[in-house]
């Protein structure tokens, strides 16, 4: 009898445990063991994404204030395209009117690098209708015309204000609250765009961990006045996907991250390479459920076999084994769930001491 509560008690705390998952209970501690494996792996220089950056330097140089004149994003973005990338996100919103000559450069700069080079321009936006339309570059169809494809700038907020994590696209909702078409992400179209395959919605139906390669400044970074001015390689950006963006701080677009704050546009790099990839850290619900049932019954089921402090001394060496592994596991791309299964551990460990056989007492 005893035996038989003790295996259920152990089921009981499986299932509170795999609901506390699934509800995404605890998410921020997750969150915060996420952060240490990235600060334990150390940074990777990644070899297939590269930034120029609109920084501070380059608002000096140019003597311009933001926004800057789009005659000077176009003439950017020629240069760039001419270098050899597979693809150009520009993490920069063209959504309003300005002059019209101004306007009409940047359209003719987008159609030629589509059309005239190899490589492919994503344009970004926060700004989505509830039917999936955008006013880039005054509206779908001009985009169309010029070979570009737009793209979601927005990414998931976790709890304590961090961005971890890569989703599909846009969650826009329609005036009575229901779905609303979606925009793909800009992270996920240049990716598409640079290797030919798209990733469907079924492929990311929840959001993946982005694998951010190191700390701001790990992303190969150009300046936008060096690129400008001529005074970057073509081989510097030949062959990768390259972000356009501001990172002048200043201009406000800085976040937190799980490796420190960073700029929007280096975060979007992380976010191609990280779709390049496969996704490496995508989360694997079915795992971390196993995982969860089999740290639950550990210690009850091996508490009516063994003598309790040998109990006691397997639930702390599984613990640190489990430690070790997870973050071997991440250092090779695998995520595993950590908060959870140990809970599992600890709680299973409880349900043994009040419930074992008092002949291992």
């Amino acid at each position: 009898m005893r035996t038989a509560a003790l295996l259920f008690a152990a089921a009981l705390v499986a299932v509170a445990t795999s609901a506390a998952y699934v509800g995404h209970a605890l998410g921020r501690a997750e969150g915060w063991t996420i952060d240490r494996r990235f600060a334990i792996r150390g940074a990777r220089t990644p070899k297939d994404v590269a930034v120029v950056a609109v920084d501070a330097a380059s608002l000096g140089e140019l003597h311009e204030r933001w926004p800057l004149p789009r005659r000077v994003h176009a003439e950017v973005l020629r240069r760039v395209a001419n270098d050899g990338p597979r693809a150009v996100a520009v993490d920069i919103q063209f959504t309003e009117r300005t002059d019209e000559a101004d306007d009409n450069a940047l359209i003719s700069a987008v159609a030629d690098a589509d059309r005239g080079t190899s490589a492919h321009v994503v344009l970004g936006t926060t700004e989505v209708s509830t039917t999936g339309h955008t006013a880039v570059l005054g509206g779908d169809a001009v985009v169309r015309r010029s070979g570009a494809a737009v793209g979601f700038i927005g990414l998931p907020v976790d709890r304590g204000g961090v961005l971890r994590q890569l989703a599909w696209g846009s969650s826009t909702t329609t005036p009575d609250g229901g779905p609303a078409v979606p925009l793909e992400s800009i992270a996920l179209v240049a990716a598409g765009r640079a290797t030919g395959r798209e990733t469907t919605r079924s492929e990311l139906a929840s959001p993946t961990t982005i694998a951010y390669a190191g700390p701001a400044g790990t992303v190969p970074t150009y300046s936008y006045a060096d690129v400008l001015g001529g005074r970057v390689a073509e081989s510097a950006l030949a062959g990768k996907v390259v972000v356009i963006g501001a990172t002048a701080p200043a201009l406000q677009d800085v976040h937190r991250t799980p490796v420190g704050p960073m700029s929007g546009p280096e975060i979007q790099a992380n976010a191609v390479e990280t779709a390049l990839h496969g996704f490496p850290l995508k989360p694997s619900r079915s795992r971390a459920l196993l995982l969860i049932v089999l740290l639950s019954f550990l210690v009850p089921v091996a508490s009516l076999l063994l003598r309790w402090r040998w109990c006691l001394l397997m639930a702390a060496v599984t613990a640190v084994l489990y430690l070790v592994a997870a973050q071997i596991s991440f250092d090779h791309g695998v995520l595993l769930a950590v908060t959870w299964p140990l809970l599992a551990l600890a709680l299973g460990t409880l349900v043994a001491a009040f419930l074992r056989p008092r002949t291992y007492r």
